[in-house]
């Protein structure tokens, strides 16, 4: 198995080494970006480890200039694993065409894992939501609760108007900054604007 590494940190070379290491697997270290594509084309490699910051020419370039340059049919498709520095690299991971990226800090474990699952032809991820994920946080999310205007003033400590009625804020015109207001049909009737979503009608006494 042929793998190059692109890196110019050398507990990176260590890392990937001691975890990939063994006498049927040949490395091919690049501490320079720009020279990848040059070593893919001598030997085509069966992965390539790209880190994301190497010298002048960082992972994300190195892997969108190895897909530019397989398309147009210069060089054969090599799989790419990126080394993220951090889980704000996913957004730049997810759009370089790599196949699998790992999230720093590396361990032997996670590597031969994602080693593994690109030879198969897979993919490898850290930092994504899986679909069994996202199907437990949306089925054990609790359901909003509005309160009541009664309890509303209740939970806030605040004296509550008396009401004669309340309605949901709906198609109705504007009235300062405030909000929208409702407009009573009794003179003696007082409408205050909205507060969380709802209309509070207030008795008043009429002034004579």
């Amino acid at each position: 198995m042929e793998i190059v590494i692109a890196t110019d940190a050398s507990w990176v070379i260590d890392d990937i080494t001691a975890a990939l290491g063994t006498d049927d697997v040949n490395f091919t270290v690049c501490s320079e970006g720009r020279v990848v594509a040059g070593e893919v084309e001598k030997n085509t490699p069966d992965l390539a480890i790209l880190d994301m910051q190497i010298g002048s020419m960082g992972g994300m370039a190195v892997t969108m200039s190895l897909r530019l340059d397989e398309s147009s049919g210069l060089l054969p498709h090599v799989p790419v694993l990126m080394l993220l520095d951090r889980r704000a690299d996913l957004h730049l991971a997810r759009r370089s065409g790599a196949e699998g990226w790992l999230i720093k800090p590396l361990d032997s474990l996670r590597l031969k894992r994602a080693v593994t699952a690109i030879n198969n032809g897979g993919t490898y991820t850290e930092g994504l939501p899986t679909p069994d994920s996202v199907a437990d946080d949306v089925g054990g999310a609790e359901p909003d609760v509005v309160d009541s205007p009664e309890e509303e003033a209740a939970n806030a400590g605040e004296r509550r108007p008396s009401l004669r009625g309340v309605a949901q804020l709906g198609s109705a015109p504007r009235s300062g900054r405030g909000g929208r207001e409702f407009k009573s049909p009794h003179p003696d009737k007082k409408t205050l604007l909205r507060r969380n979503g709802w209309c509070y009608v207030e008795n008043v006494t009429p002034q004579k």
